[in-house]
Order: C-alpha cells, then structure tokens, then sequence
C-alpha cells in the first residue's frame, strides 16, 4: 500500500509528521503515533470544515494572499 513507505520515513525523521485522512480506516503503526495526524472522516467534508474555519478566521487577509489563491486552485483542480 501507499502508506507503508510514508509510515516508514516518518519512523526515520523525528521533525517529520504523518497526516491521513480516511473514511472509516485513519490509523497508523504505535511508533509514529506521537508522529501523526489522523482524521476519520470524508476528506471532501475535511476540507471543506477547514477551509471555512480558515476563511472565517482571516477573512480578507487570507482571500487576498498568494497562499489562499494556490491552495483554492489545487483544491479546484482536486474536485473538479
């Protein structure tokens, strides 16, 4: 599977953190548990949560960054 060599370069890199986000099956090895970010949930709902707390919280600011216009057009790109 995908994970396993991403689980393993975690367990090799104490500045590295692991992030998943899976429907019904979030999970990763104990080792790299203090490691990792695990979100049980659909990703399209995920995101979208996040994405409306990070408008809500910086607004125009962060309408108007560089950040914001990429990460929309990756996220349009993914959905599309």
């Amino acid at each position: 599977m995908l994970k396993y060599p991403f689980w393993q370069m975690t367990a090799k890199n104490p500045k590295a953190i692991y992030a998943c986000v899976n429907f019904g099956k979030a999970v990763c090895p104990e080792d790299i548990m203090e490691q990792a970010i695990c979100i049980d949930g659909d990703i399209g709902a995920v995101i979208d949560e996040k994405v409306g707390w990070l408008t809500k919280r910086f607004s125009e600011p962060l309408k108007n960054s560089v950040f914001w216009q990429v990460l929309y057009s990756n996220l349009s790109v993914l959905w599309s």
